[in-house]
């Protein structure tokens, strides 16, 4: 999807109001999500899993942060070994690893 760093954060389906969808493009990029990008430029915007109460936002593309701070990093297990994740947050190998909540 990035190749490298991703800044997400998720928010709750029944929370997220479109006002405008001009562009936006859904892909089905697997058997249990989609993901939501710009038709125009290919901007990474959204993933939405099938059976998830949340969808994820690229962090990036919000106008206000709205209070967004770093929770934790997930994927480790395959990030480039040319970085450090020293920061002292929690670390998870894969999603499946991240605790519920």
């Amino acid at each position: 999807m990035t190749g490298h760093y991703m800044a997400a954060t998720f928010t709750p389906k029944n929370q997220i109001e479109m006002v405008q969808d001009e562009g936006l493009k859904w892909y089905r990029s697997s058997d249990i999500a989609q993901r939501g990008f710009c038709q125009q430029c290919g901007s990474t915007l959204f993933w939405n899993g099938d059976t998830w109460d949340e969808m994820g936002i690229a962090a990036g593309t919000l106008d206000d942060d709205q209070g967004i701070r770093l929770s934790g990093h997930v994927y480790v297990a395959s990030k480039g070994d040319y970085y450090d994740l020293d920061d002292g947050l929690p670390q998870y190998q894969s999603d499946e690893d991240v605790p519920d909540g």
